[in-house]
């Protein structure tokens, strides 16, 4: 047991290591230069990335501070896929989506508000994280549908945004069978320790392929340039 907690930790801060890349060249040596896309790109990451690190401040201080370390987590189901969102209307750059993005965000925040706080108040909220990966994946889709449709002649392996988008979809496609039988998996009594190991390791390839979309933004962007195509 103590060497899966082992395991689980050294997974999640090698994530963070990982995710340390594309925030610092986005939100420091790039991020007034990038077009709107990569800046909500790099909001959305450092939502992501600050509720983890204060969460796990809060667990290892826990016998002082009196806060469940979940309960930040809490804001990061009720705000963080508005973020994600946004980052995926500037992506997609279909104006037509946008009553459709806040009506979606809106029915969101409502029932994980009502899901935090009478549906699952005392328990992992699978309901809310399993509405929430349907979504970014429903977004994934229609991000790679876009993609298909305009630029069908493009190696898309070069587009900086498709390997960022393809980081989301691994993660949440993954992450969407966790979350779909978290529930069976609690009221069963099962060790839920190999299956938090499993998540982890999700969203640290998630990071990784979201690093190579960075390094190629960064690479295709010259001094004083903003790039300026779907990638």
């Amino acid at each position: 047991m103590d060497r899966d907690f082992v395991i689980l930790d050294s997974v999640f801060y090698l994530g963070l290591i990982v995710l340390a890349y594309p925030l610092l060249w986005l939100l420091i040596s790039g991020f007034n230069r990038q077009p709107l896309v990569y800046k909500w790109l790099a909001i959305a990451l450092a939502f992501g990335f600050a509720i983890d690190v204060v969460a796990r401040l809060l667990w290892y201080v826990r016998n002082f501070v009196h806060i469940n370390p979940n309960s930040i987590g809490h804001l990061y189901q009720l705000f963080g896929t508005a973020f994600i969102s946004v980052f995926f209307y500037h992506a997609i750059q279909w104006p037509t989506l946008k009553r459709t993005f806040i009506f979606i965000n809106i029915l969101y925040f409502i029932f994980s508000l009502v899901n935090l706080l009478f549906l699952q108040k005392s328990s992992l909220h699978s309901y809310s994280q399993t509405l929430q990966s349907i979504i970014i994946l429903f977004l994934c889709i229609i991000f790679y549908f876009k993609l298909l449709k305009e630029l069908p002649t493009q190696q898309i392996q070069k587009l900086p945004l498709f390997w960022i988008v393809s980081g989301f979809f691994f993660s949440y496609a993954g992450k969407l069978v966790i979350y779909a039988i978290t529930h069976y998996m609690i009221a069963i009594g099962d060790d839920f320790i190999l299956i938090s190991i499993f998540h982890v390791s999700l969203t640290l390839i998630a990071y990784l392929i979201m690093a190579v979309g960075v390094w190629l933004n960064d690479k295709q962007t010259s001094p004083g340039e903003v790039h300026k195509s779907i990638g």
